[in-house]
Parts: structure tokens; C-alpha cells; sequence
């Protein structure tokens, strides 16, 4: 299993989403990251839901300039989008494994499932 998913969005300033798929966390992988997302420019928003838990870290932008991420742009986000959310609900309720593969507690995986999360 690969340690994040790339999806393109349109929220906000961000036009790709990396969401992490395990208790890896995908700032572990930016060169592949970076690999993936040669050419494209722009804000990038992380999901680290599954990596660090819901924290006030569980969203983090960056700003990619088409080869690689720009580490002083690296910085937590606050997210109150509730379709954003809703997105994001859709895609992990999608990958069950992936939800075992995470750092949550079965408290915050029940939270998970009904979408309070």
C-alpha cells in the first residue's frame, strides 16, 4: 500500500490534495511526491488525518513550483469547508484498509465512519 493519494481538487487556492493512507506520514515521501506531481503548479493541501490523528496538524499547504515543494511555504491550515469534509469522508469511507493501516483510535474510527471527523 502506498503511503498517500494524490487527488485533484478545486478549493480555495488548492488545485491537488495528498491524503495520507496509513500512519506513514507523506511529508516522509515528498521526493516521490514531488515525482508525482512534476509540471503542476501550485497549493497543495495535505491531509495527514490518518499520520498525526485529528490535531490541529491534520491539515498542512505547501506550495509546489512545479519540481519541487517550497519548505518555507509549509505551514498547518485550518479546515472548516464542510464539502471539503464531505469529500474527504467519501474518499476514506472508499478505503476501509486504509483506515486499519491508520494511527486512530477506534473512538475517533467510529467518529470517522459516521462523518464527524
Amino acid at each position: 500500500m502506498t503511503a498517500y493519494a494524490i487527488e485533484s481538487v478545486s478549493y480555495g487556492p488548492y488545485s491537488r490534495l495528498v491524503i495520507a493512507m496509513s500512519f506513514m506520514n507523506p511529508f516522509d515521501d515528498l521526493t516521490s511526491i514531488e515525482h508525482d506531481l512534476l509540471g503542476f503548479q501550485g497549493k497543495v493541501l495535505f491531509d495527514l488525518l490518518f499520520a498525526v490523528g485529528p490535531t490541529a496538524n491534520r491539515f498542512v499547504e505547501s506550495f509546489f513550483n512545479g519540481k519541487h515543494f517550497v519548505m518555507a511555504s509549509v505551514k498547518p491550515v485550518v479546515i472548516h469547508d464542510a464539502h471539503l469534509k464531505a469529500l474527504l469522508h467519501s474518499f476514506y469511507t472508499a478505503y476501509p484498509h486504509a483506515i486499519d493501516a491508520s494511527i486512530l483510535s477506534r473512538w475517533d474510527r467510529l467518529r470517522l465512519q459516521k462523518g464527524k471527523i
